[in-house]
């Protein structure tokens, strides 16, 4: 059995803060959790609600 090239990378986005300006890695199962949903930023520790972010890149397709 051979895995394909995408199944051995986990699903993942670069999130832009746009209350700091700070840019980190989230999971999509994170991402998944709502707009509402409290981000985190390991930075500066803040906390806003994912539709205050915006995506940078994602290695999956996002749907809006």
């Amino acid at each position: 059995m051979t895995a394909q090239r995408s199944e051995l990378y986990a699903t993942g986005i670069l999130y832009h803060l746009s209350q700091c300006g700070h840019r980190y890695n989230v999971h999509k199962m994170i991402y998944d959790e709502g707009e509402e949903f409290s981000m985190f930023c390991p930075v500066c520790t803040a906390r806003y609600p994912r539709k205050d972010g915006k995506i940078d890149a994602a290695n999956f397709e996002i749907k809006k």
